[in-house]
């Protein structure tokens, strides 16, 4: 819009409620995932784990669905060693709390 109304502005009806929304992402103290960080990774990976969860159980699996690692972790015990896994795209499901989470890892 080239000049604003008492309804749109400037063409966004609900500017706060959208800015607002926008930056809810954004609150680490409320996250409600895991977050696995960085990714692509290449030495160490740092789980971050969402409000209100302990602990879980990490695994691995190779592109062909084998499974290659099985670890526990905790908010103190986050930092994953991955120096020793190939360069390659991983599959991941972390279960927590009766919850499951699976993504995609890229190792450089």
């Amino acid at each position: 819009f080239l000049s604003p109304n008492e309804f749109y502005g400037y063409g966004i009806p609900n500017f706060q409620t959208a800015l607002s929304l926008s930056n809810s992402n954004f609150d680490s103290n409320n996250r409600k995932t895991f977050s696995l960080c960085p990714n692509p990774v290449n030495d160490q990976l740092q789980i971050l784990f969402p409000t209100n969860f302990n602990s879980a159980s990490l695994s691995l699996f190779n592109v062909i669905g084998q499974n290659i690692s099985v670890i526990e972790i905790s908010p103190k015990n986050n930092i994953l060693n991955t120096s020793n896994l190939s360069t390659g795209v991983y599959m991941f499901k972390i279960e927590s709390n009766g919850q499951i989470q699976t993504g995609k890892l890229i190792k450089n």
